[in-house]
């Protein structure tokens, strides 16, 4: 990159991921004043803080990408209002998309999680013990890495996946009927998007990067680590099949957006 940035003018040098991958780049800016640099951020503000500790090179970007509202006003203070710019992130919903295969599930219910990064998943176990007691209907799928595994060890209702293929996440997506994906924090969440496109009716914490990529026809929002509130939106789900058919028509169209 110091290469390119010495040998060429009008330039732009896009990190996508700024946390870990720009660090010394600006500091050739004083060589040559006409290329710039952008950065993605995805990590939310209390983590970013404390896995970039120094700041400084900051100073030398001239634009930040963040993904979600509530990362706006930390990169504010750091950078200065003209600097920030907000840009939802999205992914592949020409790919990511419901099954034409149609299927009768009145009568059970499959629950998808997906990922590793900021799962709550003690709160997902906590309510996979309560609808195991409640709904032998009701079956938990998770795809995960495998030191998740033993939180649900002992639950009957849990499936565990890991190390699959694309094509097999994407059945797994397409043939599931509710995302439940409790979070400890987030800014933007591809396991949600894909859901969502997936036509997935969510079930989801009630953070505010949660509210900037869904609709409240979408999405069942619940308390941050209340492992009951979780279980009783899932069982609420169960017995409205109405209401999962128009949750999910309304996924695929917020993700769509």
């Amino acid at each position: 990159l110091a290469r390119k940035w010495i040998s060429r003018e009008y330039q732009i040098f896009h990190f996508l991921y700024g946390e870990n991958s720009y660090r010394y780049l600006g500091g050739l800016k004083k060589t040559n004043q006409k290329n710039y640099i952008i950065c993605t951020f995805h990590a939310p503000p209390d983590k970013f803080a404390r896995v970039v500790q120094n700041r400084n090179h900051l100073q030398k970007i001239d634009m930040a990408v963040v993904v979600s509202k509530m990362q706006i006003a930390y990169f504010e203070q750091l950078l200065g209002r003209d600097r920030v710019f907000y840009i939802p992130h999205g992914i592949d919903t020409d790919y990511f998309k419901p099954s034409k295969e149609k299927r009768d599930r009145t009568n059970r219910l499959r629950c998808l999680c997906v990922g590793r990064h900021l799962r709550d998943y003690k709160t997902l176990a906590g309510a996979a013990r309560i609808l195991e007691r409640e709904n032998d209907r009701i079956q938990f799928n998770i795809v995960t890495g495998s030191k998740v595994h033993a939180l649900f060890s002992r639950r009957n209702n849990v499936r565990m996946y890991s190390n699959i293929t694309d094509a097999q996440l994407l059945t797994i997506y397409q043939q599931s009927d509710v995302l439940t994906l409790p979070l400890e924090n987030a800014t933007a969440n591809n396991s949600l998007l894909e859901g969502m496109a997936c036509g997935l009716p969510v079930i989801s914490t009630d953070l505010e990067a949660v509210h900037d990529y869904t609709h409240k026809d979408c999405v069942i929002l619940t308390p941050k680590g209340d492992h009951a509130a979780l279980a009783e939106a899932v069982l609420s789900l169960f017995e409205n099949p109405e209401q999962r058919k128009k949750m999910s028509s309304a996924s695929r169209q917020c993700a769509l957006k």
